[in-house]
């Protein structure tokens, strides 16, 4: 999050997440939770998402929604 906050303040019109595995993310994995988490300062936040299961992909959009986050979700499937 600091990273984006800098790149923010100084002219970024979009910042992303680390990517993310939505396998690993569904499974609770920590270091995946975090990376994809955002604080109240990453206004203007992607999180990318990665898998080859398209309803892992679909079910990661779900979960984020649910908490009501701000950031739009960026899927890629391998």
């Amino acid at each position: 999050a600091p990273y984006r906050a800098l790149c923010a303040r100084y002219g970024a019109h979009l910042c992303t997440s680390e990517m993310v595995n939505a396998g690993l993310f569904l499974q609770g994995h920590p270091t995946s939770l975090q990376n994809a988490a955002m604080s109240e300062s990453d206004e203007i936040a992607s999180v990318q998402i990665y898998g080859t299961q398209p309803d892992d992909l679909q079910q990661v959009r779900c979960v984020h929604a649910l908490l009501g986050t701000d950031a739009s979700i960026h899927t890629y499937m391998h």
